[in-house]
């Protein structure tokens, strides 16, 4: 996710959008863009103003009505125009759903969602009771990532 949609701008089919991505100069080079679970990708006809909030246009959206209808939805790119990441590191859409074990192999979760704070990320695991398990990503605690495995190897912090 890159933005989120705000509120219509003007007449015409423009939007506002509250850019959320890490690397918001990469928006100005697109050409196309995904709004919500629609896998449709829309031509971008115009991106202006600059993070946190810019004003949208694409394809397909002529009016303010139309316009109205996307608000509050997620903004997706391509993962195709992504920024290549360095190794050992990842995109939030591709540790969603993996399963936390512990270093003994034993089941702590699945990643369900994850939490910007300004140290470091926090992973939250859904625990098999439906309880919640913080997991702080840092090295001490993330021992290894098998994205082919969708498999995260954790070892909780005692206090955790």
């Amino acid at each position: 996710m890159v933005g989120i949609i705000g509120a219509p701008h003007g007449t015409n089919g423009a939007m506002r959008v509250r850019i959320v991505s890490d690397f918001p100069e990469r928006l100005a080079s697109l050409t196309h863009i995904s709004i919500g679970e629609d896998p449709q990708r829309r031509r971008l006809r115009s991106l202006r103003g600059a993070s946190p909030t810019a004003i949208l246009e694409v394809s397909g959206i002529s009016s303010r009505n139309e316009a109205a209808l996307y608000r509050g939805m997620p903004l997706y790119m391509d993962i195709r125009d992504a920024k290549p990441l360095d190794e050992g590191e990842y995109y939030w859409h591709q540790l969603i759903d993996m399963t936390v074990v512990n270093p003994a192999g034993e089941t702590l979760g699945v990643l369900t969602s994850i939490l910007q704070t300004g140290a470091n990320d926090v992973y939250i695991v859904t625990q098999p009771d439906g309880t919640e398990l913080l997991l702080p990503a840092i090295k001490d605690v993330i021992l290894d990532i098998d994205q082919p495995n969708r498999r995260i190897v954790a070892k909780p912090l005692e206090y955790l």
